[in-house]
């Protein structure tokens, strides 16, 4: 192709749609600009990049049926990436050479969408495919997950003092009066944190933590919405300040780093193909996405199982677990989906236990039955939450898992291999 452009893939496709969405997008300088629409819908078949019909006319309408209209305009048809789009291309590229050669092999291919709420562990998961499949992270992924790592330790003491604040507990120790100011100072949106950096904190965040203030403060967690793995970071965060400090794959795992964007990731397990799309919470506040992905085979829907009484941080009055149990129900209830099996994880069974000890699950669902302090009563109760909002009858598997759980990977295998045996035996039935 003229250019050595290369077609865009399903993702990129929805990604640019999201992205600039009543928008113009230009991209290089010059006076031969010609035009493209793009449209936000699924292709009909393998649709290349499109060309523009001439110079003059410039204008070029994909196969694609019309939901929401692009422009794109190039130079010379040239589309310029930046360097985490060019990654994400190559990889496309990489999927879609794989995912032929396994037509070709006759493999069987497992689509899955991968959704849930924000913080429930989507990302985690996806990387410790990566792990388990031994693909190493580039030296640029790690010092993304570096400074995430900073982010996400900075922000959690940051949470900790305001909520301190709020609450009226007084400092133990009145020096950490001084260190409140150095940590509260960070402006973390409008800085590049490097270790030589993160250092002049270190000493501010261990003297702020060991604080009976901030001690007291974060048992009362379940009140306010906190980083769930500021604890691992903090007991580390001597390793964190060394200036040659790179991620293991144990921070990778525990590190939070939003994504805003569709991603798919292609792995095998045992000559069986998987392609997982995750998605986050796109389908949810966009249900137009959902007819993207009507030709997948699984919806692997991931929860905090802990989050019974938490509250939403975007509206201070929304229940967490409500708020899953809604997208849940969305997602798994549209008719694009009513004969797709379902594997739900709910994850961080760790914090669950440490919760159902030290708590009681009736203050925020008095609907509960049974003993409160028992774990296997409180799990029951929250699968039969999710299972009474499905109404097409799908198989449902589901899982208590954690973060950093090796065998989740193995759970949605088996989880594949009972599908395929049960639909096996329907054929059977039906011959």
């Amino acid at each position: 192709m003229p250019g050595g452009r290369s077609p865009l893939n399903m993702a990129q496709y929805i990604n640019l749609a999201l992205q600039i969405s009543g928008s113009t997008f230009i991209v290089g300088e010059g006076d031969a600009k010609p035009e493209f629409h793009i449209t936000a819908a699924k292709p009909e078949s393998n649709v290349m990049a499109a060309e523009p019909e001439s110079h003059n006319e410039g204008k070029t309408t994909l196969g694609f049926k019309v939901d929401v209209r692009l422009s794109l305009i190039t130079h010379h048809h040239t589309y310029k990436f930046t360097a985490e789009e060019h990654n994400a291309h190559q990889r496309s590229h990489e999927i879609d050479a794989m995912l032929k050669h396994d037509m070709r092999s006759n493999k069987r291919l497992m689509r899955i969408l991968l959704t849930g709420t924000c913080e429930s562990g989507k990302s985690a998961f996806l990387r410790l495919v990566r792990l388990i499949n031994k693909e190493e992270f580039s030296h640029n992924e790690l010092l993304e997950f570096r400074e995430a790592v900073y982010e996400n330790l900075i922000q959690g003491m940051q949470v900790l003092i305001q909520e301190r604040t709020m609450f009226g507990i007084p400092w133990q120790n009145s020096a950490n009066e001084v260190n409140e100011i150095l940590v509260r100072s960070v402006e973390l949106c409008s800085m590049h944190i490097e270790p030589c950096t993160f250092q002049h904190y270190v000493s501010a965040i261990v003297s702020l933590w060991k604080d009976s203030g901030i001690q007291e403060t974060y048992k009362r967690r379940s009140e306010f919405q906190l980083c769930e793995s500021v604890q691992y970071f903090i007991d580390n965060i001597h390793r964190f300040g060394q200036l040659n400090y790179l991620p293991s794959s144990l921070d990778i795992l525990y590190a939070h780093k939003s994504t805003k964007a569709i991603a798919e990731h292609y792995f095998v397990l045992r000559n069986i193909s998987f392609v997982i799309s995750d998605v986050g919470d796109l389908c949810f506040r966009k249900p137009r996405l959902f007819h993207y992905f009507d030709d997948i085979t699984f919806i692997l829907f991931i929860a905090s199982s802990s989050e019974f009484d938490q509250i939403r941080i975007e509206d201070d009055h929304t229940n967490c677990l409500v708020e899953s149990l809604i997208m849940f129900k969305t997602i798994v209830n549209n008719l694009l989906f009513f004969n797709t099996s379902i594997i739900l994880f709910l994850n961080k069974t760790d914090l669950l236990e440490e919760k159902v000890r030290k708590g009681d699950i009736r203050k925020n669902f008095p609907e509960f039955q049974g003993d409160p302090h028992r774990l296997e009563n409180v799990q029951a109760f929250l699968v039969q939450c999710f299972r009474q909002r499905m109404i097409h009858g799908q198989l449902l598997f589901h899982h208590f898992t954690t973060t950093v759980n090796k065998q989740n990977i193995w759970f949605v295998f088996h989880d594949v291999k009972d599908t395929i045996m049960q639909w096996n035996l329907k054929r059977t039935i039906i011959i």
